[in-house]
């Protein structure tokens, strides 16, 4: 009787294991080059490791590897796979930045002339391949529907610490407050509005 329970206790916990595969990258464009189960210690390219479900449809052929695309996911702080398709999307659900948080991943910054941004250091090396678009809306105060500015980039701007959109704004307009809407790339925002 001990010997069945023993065997069944080592079939749970082989099964409740989580099974892994390694994707191998291109960190330039971040195109797929071949996804393993076992590390490839001849290979020159990046890899990092995955759970087996993420890559499932690859490996039962119902999906090409050319369908994927590598990045890396901000709030997870770790680099994952996404369908081509949804990578390019433009449609895009925006969230509300409007208060100054301490050690935010993304700082924004605006003022009279402009809005600087201010990535934290532990990021630079993961945003400097990454081409999501990034979308910034200036509006009111907690008002989406009124409109100051907008722009359109790509994330790997963010790494160039002189990176700013030039933007004149009334310095009334600064003192009465605005919000930032964006697309959500980072886990933590900040904003800080400078109208002096």
């Amino acid at each position: 009787m001990t010997d069945l329970s023993s065997l069944l206790s080592q079939l749970t916990q082989e099964v409740s294991q989580e099974e892994k595969h390694y994707v191998y990258y291109d960190k330039d464009t971040n195109k797929i080059e071949k996804i393993t189960p076992v590390r490839d210690t001849s290979s020159i390219n990046e890899f990092f490791e995955i759970n087996s479900e993420f890559v499932r449809p690859i490996l039962l052929g119902t999906k090409k590897i050319d369908d994927y695309v590598v990045y890396y996911d901000f709030s997870l702080k770790s680099r994952q796979i996404k369908l081509v398709k949804t990578y390019i999307n433009n449609i895009q659900t925006l969230i509300e930045v409007f208060d100054e948080v301490k050690f935010a991943d993304l700082e924004i910054l605006v003022s009279q002339e402009n809005i600087k941004f201010s990535l934290t250091r532990d990021l630079h090396g993961h945003i400097i391949s990454d081409y999501t678009s990034i979308i910034i809306a200036v509006t009111e105060k907690n008002n989406p529907y009124k409109l100051h500015n907008s722009a359109m980039f790509t994330a790997n701007k963010l790494a160039d610490p002189n990176f700013c959109i030039d933007y004149q704004f009334d310095k009334d307009l600064l003192e009465d407050g605005v919000s930032i809407y964006t697309n959500k790339i980072f886990d933590t925002y900040s904003l800080k509005v400078d109208y002096e």
